[in-house]
């Protein structure tokens, strides 16, 4: 169990056990997991995964991936588009859009607006991290109890675990050419820099697209894989 809590970070696997780190999979995880729950046609459910198609790629010298970009199709119809990288020159996000039929809603850390179509304008600040951290906490604290209690259970946290084992599916992890990347120095610290991350990001956000499908030189198509009777991970031989 050492080995697993303390040796996996930008690996795929630690001894027998898969972990497939990475930023989908680790630090914007549980943004990946919103997305699927927002998308969900019920309450208190998340979406049901029909295909996963996704571009994985490695800047730094590690196993598994730190940018990607995921086309994710859901069973009620809602599209979701997740972009993501280690490896940008300034750090922004993470930021979360839904679009409708009768508006769109974006959240930042700062909080969230909604726009109607109609041209009203809602703002909706976030509670402060010690707050919902408490919220949180009573919400298990009931569940233990056997009290009526909302939680994320595995059905809701599982649908997340689909979407990266389907990019893992979609997409080798492809190693981006030294000559689309910088190193920047600063004292103590190194910082890995993919050239014009920031701006490929944003417009592919924009635009809906994958990075294959704009004009980036080092993007690799991924595969359509049908999520549908999708009930493990199967090990690609050159993962």
């Amino acid at each position: 169990m050492s080995e697993i809590l303390g040796n996996w970070a930008g690996k795929l696997k630690c001894g027998t056990h898969w972990v497939l780190d990475s930023p989908y999979n680790n630090a914007l995880a549980h943004h990946l997991n919103n997305l699927c729950f927002l998308a969900g046609s019920e309450r208190k459910k998340s979406a049901k995964i029909i295909s996963v198609k996704a571009e994985l790629y490695r800047a730094h010298n590690i196993e598994s991936a730190d940018t990607a970009c995921m086309r994710i199709e859901t069973r009620n119809g809602p599209i979701i588009f997740f972009y993501v990288t280690h490896c940008s020159q300034d750090s922004a996000g993470p930021v979360l859009e839904i679009h409708a039929e009768k508006g769109m809603a974006k959240w930042t850390s700062g909080g969230a607006v909604i726009e109607f179509n109609s041209g009203k304008k809602e703002s909706i600040e976030n509670e402060d991290r010690t707050a919902l951290r408490d919220k949180m906490y009573c919400e298990v604290f009931k569940k233990v109890r056997g009290e009526d209690a909302f939680i994320c259970n595995l059905a809701i946290a599982g649908t997340q675990t689909v979407c990266v084992n389907g990019a893992h599916e979609s997409s080798l992890i492809h190693t981006i050419d030294s000559r689309y990347i910088k190193i920047e120095k600063n004292k103590d610290t190194v910082k890995t820099v993919i050239k014009g991350i920031d701006r490929i990001i944003l417009n592919a956000f924009e635009k809906e697209k994958l990075f294959s499908e704009m004009d980036v030189l080092w993007a690799k198509k991924g595969e359509r894989i049908d999520m549908r009777d999708y009930h493990f991970f199967s090990e690609r031989d050159n993962l």
